[in-house]
């Protein structure tokens, strides 16, 4: 129909490696940041939380010094060689008497995410949530039983992945649980991995650290005021 005025077509751009063909030049949005990015004229947009994860509303948001979980690490471990690494830390930590809530799944599942989960999250510490010593779970946790999670924890560890970038950042964002990005040494199970991938977000109120050491000491060293005052920054971002 020749009377109709059709807008603009606008290409989107996916690819969590950052591959970058030839005519990525054509894209007008992208997601998964290169360091090598400004050289085009798309406009990078955060992926976001994932589809399976419910809005969180004002009223659901706990002061930081009313959590229950210090941390949070919940993942799989197929993605990184380096989660493993992460997962005996935060174990430790736990051992040393900080209350975190640890579960780990040796794969992802994307249909896992799409269902929705009824099981109550376990509340008691100093046990994992995956209630083994080790923090490996065979089965998933339940959306809501992650979302819980995020809402009672100050702090949401989170290792690199096949990205740096990732639904987990943003929906502990949402949930006003700082997130605590560790950039360890290369590890990822895919290939041309970004470069600086959350350069373009270095202003954001989260932790940005390149060991678990270090983002034990700054989980350790806020007193209360400083993390209300934090987690509603990070809310507000």
């Amino acid at each position: 129909d020749n009377s109709v005025k059709y807008p603009k077509q606008l290409w989107f751009w996916w690819s969590e490696p950052c591959e970058r063909p030839p005519y990525f030049s054509n894209m007008d949005f992208h997601v998964y940041h290169d360091a090598g990015d400004s050289k085009f004229n798309s406009i990078y947009l955060p992926i976001g939380p994932g589809l399976g994860f419910q809005f969180v509303e004002e009223s659901e948001i706990k002061e930081a010094s009313d959590r229950r979980y210090l941390f949070n690490m919940i993942s799989s471990l197929e993605t990184h060689n380096g989660r493993m690494t992460t997962i005996n830390a935060a174990l430790n930590w736990r051992r040393q008497g900080d209350c975190g809530f640890i579960y780990a799944t040796q794969s992802w599942s994307r249909e896992y995410w799409l269902k929705p989960g009824l099981q109550e999250m376990v509340q008691e510490c100093p046990f994992a949530g995956s209630q083994r010593s080790d923090g490996i779970a065979a089965e998933h946790l339940a959306p809501s039983q992650y979302r819980d999670a995020l809402l009672d924890s100050v702090f949401t560890l989170s290792p690199p992945g096949h990205n740096l970038e990732c639904f987990r950042i943003w929906e502990a964002a949402e949930a006003g649980s700082i997130p605590v990005v560790i950039d360890l040494p290369n590890g990822s199970v895919m290939e041309n991995a970004c470069r600086d991938s959350l350069g373009i977000i270095r202003d954001a109120p989260f932790v940005f650290v390149n060991s678990l050491e270090e983002a034990h000491r700054i989980m350790k060293s806020q007193v209360k005021e400083q993390l209300d005052k934090w987690a509603r920054s990070v809310r507000d971002w």
